[in-house]
Order: structure tokens, then sequence, then C-alpha cells
């Protein structure tokens, strides 16, 4: 039973994903961490544009990264240039930024959004990335991160 929550967890999840980009067309790459408790960290449950390969063993730290900074605040994040880009991402570990850099391909990112995932209670669960090579994301575009991560949640 278990594994088929995961299997029916990871479609719904990459469903998500898929809509999310058709709704905000500048999506070139996105992941849905969630936290896993036993390792600390949190672990890409579902992506786009990756290469699964890397991202799968990717396990970020509170704080890190933009993913880690949104999980540890509890707020959502618009970097709107590749300068606010580094700033966020200055802080993932030298292993993290050799894959991350493998599983995109090498691609610059121009601009992300990233939203927490809030269980009712408050509680952390993870978070949604999504990022774009080549445009800027829009205030209204983390508003509906926000909105979708609220559902998710």
């Amino acid at each position: 039973i278990t594994r088929d929550l995961d299997l029916n967890l990871d479609k719904l999840l990459s469903q998500i994903l898929d809509r999310l980009q058709s709704v905000i067309p500048i999506v070139d790459i996105g992941a849905i961490y969630l936290y896993d408790q036993q390792i600390q960290a949190l672990i890409p449950r579902s992506c786009l544009g990756y290469d699964m390969n890397s991202m799968r063993n990717i396990f970020l730290a509170e704080g890190e990264s933009i993913s880690g900074q949104v999980f540890t605040d509890h707020k959502p994040i618009l970097t709107a240039n590749p300068e606010q880009v580094l700033a966020t991402s200055g802080s993932l570990s030298a292993n993290n930024h050799r894959l991350y850099h493998q599983a995109t391909g090498g691609r610059s990112i121009e601009s992300n959004i990233c939203a927490p995932l809030i269980l009712p209670d408050q509680s952390p669960l993870g978070t949604n990335t999504l990022s774009s090579t080549h445009s800027r994301f829009s205030d209204d575009d983390l508003t509906l991160l926000e909105a979708v991560a609220g559902r998710i949640s």
C-alpha cells in the first residue's frame, strides 16, 4: 500500500508541475522538494526539465539555496534577475552545486519563484520552486505559485 501511495503522490506532483508550466509558460525547470525527517533534508520529489540522475542525489539542508531558505522562513521568494539568483544559490554546498549544475545541463537561471508548502497545523512540508532560463517572473507569477502551494498542502 505504501508503494502505491508513493507512486500516486509522485504522479500527482508531476502533474502539478506540468500544469504550472502550462499556465506560466516561461517555466523551463522546476522541482517540488519535500522534507525528509530522517535525513533532515529537502529532497526533490518531483522535477521538470532536470536531469534526474543528478537531481536524485541532491539533499538540501534547511536554509540551503532558495528552496532551503523558503522552507526555513516559510515565506515565498521571487528572484527577478541573475544577480538575485546567485545571491540565493550561493548557500549551496559544493557537492549540491556540482549536482545542480549537472542537472540543469549548465543552463543559467534568469529568475526563480519559490513558495513554501505548509501543512494545516503550520508545520513545513517542503517547497515548490520554478525557474526560467530566458525570462523573468512577475509578482503575479509568485502569487499564483503561492496559491497552488497552499492547495498542495
